[in-house]
């Protein structure tokens, strides 16, 4: 697991490559973003609804 989470905190700040954000802001948002993926795939897991899922993702939306 802790490779897996390695691998996308890696892969996620790439994304933001050309931001104009210094590095520690990239890695905060890389963490949450990461965290975030991982919590709703458990809880997907637990038979959450979807609608739910999305509630929590963007409760805003």
């Amino acid at each position: 697991m802790r490779e897996l989470l390695d691998t996308q905190r890696a892969r996620v700040p790439a994304a933001f490559t050309g931001l104009n954000a210094e590095g520690h802001m990239l890695d905060e948002l890389a963490m949450y973003g990461v965290a975030v993926n991982q919590s709703l795939a458990v809880l997907s897991r637990a038979d959450v609804p979807d609608a739910e899922l999305r509630n929590l993702a963007a409760p805003d939306a």
